[in-house]
């Protein structure tokens, strides 16, 4: 039989006493979609923003991100700037405490049209050339659906050019398909560089893989890998004798990833 979704509180779950509710101070702020500007948003922008703010969350929660250490994000890849957003309302930062890095003109102009980031704050051009010039330093930089990428090209090239932006306790937060999280795993472990793992899940919307890697440690520390899955298996539902086979009712687990379920 599995647990009723009203049985258990999904507030002290997901945000564990690690944290202390200083931590966030605005606890409203996780739910992206409770947000004036969001309605504003397109389909894309919404969605964007969703997974964002639910590996945020997730990043935070289970200690791989600490957020009272943040205090200036760089989001590269922008896009329309729906992550861009979930930083800004997740973290709470001020304006020029987070820039967002975007190609393209064209989708540049949609970050500043909906208020996400005022224009100076948003880097339009070569976002590799920005980084590696380390005109300013963060304490995280963000890549959410980054490449694809299966030649690990790209990756590599991210990752030397975020090293020279970061502050020596900084961390790059990158997720995406699972073909280019392969290649991300694989270029860690090469350049011997510590990375924290979530896997992905099929939810509403869905968890993609995600490293936190670090410059500070060294890759031959073990690694921490959480599995939403699991977390669920074993600490939500009751035990059924056999985990390789668990019972698990897909609303409850819908429920518990979607973004208007966060505390």
């Amino acid at each position: 039989m599995v647990i009723p979704a009203h049985s258990f509180n999904l507030k002290s779950y997901l945000v564990p006493k690690s944290y202390p509710d200083s931590a966030f101070p605005n606890k409203q702020r996780m739910d992206v979609t409770k947000a004036p500007e969001y309605a504003s948003f397109n389909k894309l922008q919404q969605y964007s923003a969703r997974i964002a703010s639910q590996l945020l969350l997730l990043a935070t929660s289970f200690g791989y991100i600490d957020p009272n250490k943040i205090q200036a994000v760089c989001d590269f890849g922008a896009g329309g700037g729906g992550p861009t957003f979930a930083l800004k309302q997740f973290l709470n930062l001020q304006p020029g405490r987070i820039q967002a890095l975007e190609q393209s003109l064209e989708v540049a102009q949609e970050i500043i049209q909906h208020s996400v980031l005022p224009e100076s704050d948003v880097k339009i051009g070569d976002g590799l050339a920005y980084l590696r010039s380390g005109q300013q330093k963060y304490n995280l930089i963000t890549a959410f659906m980054l490449g694809p990428d299966i030649s690990g090209h790209l990756i590599s090239n991210f990752i030397a050019a975020a090293r020279h932006s970061l502050n020596p306790d900084g961390k790059l937060l990158v997720c995406s398909e699972i073909g280019t999280m392969n290649v991300v795993k694989q270029v860690c472990q090469q350049q011997d560089l510590h990375f924290d793992w979530i896997e992905g899940v099929s939810a509403d919307p869905p968890i993609p893989s995600t490293a936190i890697i670090s410059f500070n440690q060294s890759g031959e520390q073990d690694q921490q890998v959480f599995s939403p899955f699991d977390k669920i298996q074993k600490e939500i539902l009751p035990f059924t004798g056999d985990f390789k086979k668990p019972k698990i009712d897909p609303e409850l687990y819908r429920k518990l990833f979607a973004t208007k379920y966060l505390p």
